[in-house]
C-alpha cells in the first residue's frame, strides 16, 4: 500500500521512471531474513506487489525493477545463488501477464554471476536489462572498471550502471574517461 502511494505521488509529479526496490518490501520481509530464502513464496508476494502498482500507475510510468542485497546497500541478505533464483522465479512468474502490466525493466547486479541467464530471460518476455556494479569503498582501477563494462555488453545488458566511492577530483576524472 505504501509503495502504491509513492508510486502515485511520484506521476503526480511528473516522475518519468518508477523504481520498485523489493529488498525493501515489508511484505517481502524474508529477503532480509537470516534463514534460507523460499524463493517462490518471496516471488510470489513481490508479483502480488507488481499487480497492485501495476493497477495504481496504469502505464503512467515505466517501472524497473530493483532487488538490492546488503553487499550493494539493500536490505536483502541473499547469497549469489539464493538472489539468482529470486529474479527467476520472479520472471517466471510474470510469463503469463500482459507485455503491458509487466516491469520495463529489472536491475541485476554483474557480480552476482547470473547476469546472462537473466538477460536471456528477462529479453523473452520483453523486459530491458539494467546491469549494475557497486564499489562502496573505493573507484577501481580503470581496467577494472572497463572488463566490468565488457562483461555486461557482453552478458547482453541493455543499459549498465556503476556505482563507485569516488575520494578525489581524479577518480571522478577517471570514472568519467572510462
Amino acid at each position: 500500500a505504501h509503495a502504491r502511494a509513492q508510486a502515485r505521488r511520484a506521476i503526480d509529479a511528473g516522475a518519468d521512471v518508477l523504481e520498485l526496490r523489493v529488498d525493501l518490501l515489508e511484505e517481502a520481509g524474508t529477503l532480509a531474513a537470516p534463514e534460507p530464502l523460499d524463493a517462490a513464496a518471496a516471488a510470489a508476494r513481490i508479483l502480488e506487489c507488481l499487480r497492485g502498482l501495476g493497477e495504481t500507475i496504469d502505464g503512467a510510468a515505466p517501472l524497473l525493477l530493483t532487488c538490492r542485497t546488503a553487499a550493494e546497500g539493500g536490505r536483502a541478505r541473499l547469497d549469489d545463488a539464493s538472489y539468482g533464483t529470486l529474479l527467476r522465479s520472479v520472471l517466471d512468474g510474470l510469463t503469463d501477464w500482459v507485455p503491458q502490466r509487466r516491469p520495463a525493466a529489472i536491475d541485476v547486479e554483474v557480480q552476482r554471476g547470473c547476469l546472462k541467464w537473466v538477460c536471456e530471460q528477462a529479453h523473452g518476455l520483453g523486459i530491458d536489462v539494467v546491469a549494475s556494479f557497486h564499489d562502496f569503498e573505493a573507484t577501481p582501477a580503470d581496467d577494472l572498471l572497463e572488463e566490468v563494462l565488457a562483461r555486461m555488453a557482453c552478458e547482453d545488458a541493455d543499459l549498465a550502471k556503476i556505482a563507485v566511492w569516488p575520494t578525489s577530483a581524479d577518480d571522478v576524472a577517471r570514472l568519467l574517461g572510462v
